[in-house]
């Protein structure tokens, strides 16, 4: 079951709302700037087995995905268990483009800053959140992280530009909500 949690910045510890019902997730988010939305997954490839394990399996599915969130590249988080690799992605960061995040299996939380408020989605197999350019953002795996996704992103070369001085390390990870 996908979660969301919206803080304030002034109260990172207590959510001022929590949602579990897709349509409550999807209204509250798109309220933020955030479009969320489910993607079919029929069966998905299995956690741990690279990167070209992880496309072979998803097939066409992830020419669709690109062309459909007008994307031009990805890349793939493959973690099980394996916290190091993928460290950077908990710091907030931002892209000068739209990023999308898509869970194929497992589940991560993804954090985006809006304004005052920053949603927490604590999102499963086939949940997809488009995250508009500029917003501030940062993924919690977990203390045993178990999760595969793909990050598309508008255009190729893009890097994130890290944060100097934020705050999200104040907020709850997944482990913690």
């Amino acid at each position: 079951m996908s979660i969301l949690s919206v803080f304030h910045n002034t109260d990172p510890h207590q959510p001022y709302k929590v949602l579990t019902h897709a349509d409550d997730i999807r209204t509250t988010l798109a309220e933020h700037g955030l479009n969320y939305s489910p993607a079919g997954i029929a069966s998905p490839p299995r956690l741990g087995t690279g990167r070209e394990a992880a496309l072979q399996a998803l097939g066409e599915q992830v020419g669709q995905w690109l062309d459909a969130q007008r994307c031009q590249t990805f890349t793939v988080i493959d973690v099980d268990g394996d916290t190091e690799a993928n460290l950077w992605l908990a710091d907030e960061h931002r892209y000068a483009c739209d990023e999308v995040f898509v869970v194929v299996s497992g589940r991560a939380q993804l954090n985006v800053r809006c304004g005052d408020w920053v949603c927490a989605l604590l999102g499963e197999k086939g949940d997809v959140l488009r995250v508009p350019q500029g917003a501030g953002r940062w993924l919690s795996l977990g203390d045993r992280p178990f999760c595969l996704a793909l990050r598309l992103l508008e255009k190729e070369g893009v890097l994130p530009v890290f944060e100097e001085t934020s705050t999200a390390k104040e907020f709850p990870g997944m482990d913690e909500l």
